[in-house]
């Protein structure tokens, strides 16, 4: 799941909305350099992990032993790791030279590329 924060530029006074984290279809990556924002579309990247993943959460929906629930809770934490895995080495070069981070600490205002910032909070959850 994703969230939206409300960030103000303490520079140039620039209030924006970033996209943060990542959800079953996209994940957002911001540029370290000038604080670009790109979209990585994961679900189209790795249909194969995510085709996986609903049919055993389907499979959970079932009536089973409390063995086989547990092996199929391992099967889908599995294959929540390699998703997170897919998302983090998928990233790309900005055209200014920096890179695209997933989760990246640092916020960028994509006016006057400076770091000095509000953090105002999230306002709405995203998935």
């Amino acid at each position: 799941m994703g969230l939206i924060k409300e960030i103000q530029c303490n520079q140039c006074g620039k209030k924006w909305e970033r996209h943060e984290g990542s959800g079953y279809k996209i994940a957002y990556y911001h540029c370290n350099n000038c604080g670009k924002e790109y979209i990585y579309e994961i679900f189209d990247s790795c249909t194969e992990l995510w085709e996986q993943y609903y049919y055993y959460l389907e499979k959970l929906e079932i009536e089973l032993k409390e063995t086989e629930k547990l092996l199929l809770e391992k099967q889908l934490n599995s294959l929540n790791r390699r998703i997170k895995k897919h998302r983090k080495k998928n990233t790309s070069t900005c055209n200014c030279g920096g890179n695209f981070e997933f989760d990246s600490e640092t916020i960028i205002c994509p006016d006057c590329h400076s770091n000095e910032v509000t953090d105002k909070g999230y306002c709405a959850l995203w998935d």
